[in-house]
């Protein structure tokens, strides 16, 4: 198997001298944050949103795409952004939860999508 970063010699680079060269090179990004595992947890995501889980975990050499999909492929942190219809939602004439007190009144539904 070759090097994938080779010394000059063509040798294996040491484990001192990259993790060394790793740190101050994150520092002077300013990116502190990332480790190999981001690394990883990125390859997980990028193959799992373009082919598949399970190909995800293949390529992590997990025997399965569980620990893959719980540990390595990332989750949206939000939802999505639906305050305009939960807007619409609660200004609807009679739609549940307003309170004018009447009942919802026929196709309040309809007028909340917008048809």
């Amino acid at each position: 198997m070759d090097a994938v970063f080779p010394t000059r010699n063509d040798t294996w680079q040491q484990v001192s001298n990259v993790q060394r060269r790793w740190r101050a090179i994150r520092s002077d990004f300013g990116l502190d944050w990332v480790t190999p595992h981001t690394f990883r947890k990125t390859v997980a995501t990028l193959i799992a949103q373009e082919l598949n889980p399970e190909v995800a975990a293949q390529q992590l050499g997990h025997t399965s795409s569980e620990i893959t999909r719980r540990f390595y492929i990332s989750k949206p942190d939000l939802a999505a952004d639906a305050s305009a219809l939960l807007e619409r939602l609660g200004k609807a004439p009679g739609a549940v939860g307003t309170d004018d007190g009447r009942p919802p009144q026929e196709g309040a539904d309809d007028r909340i999508k917008g048809e």
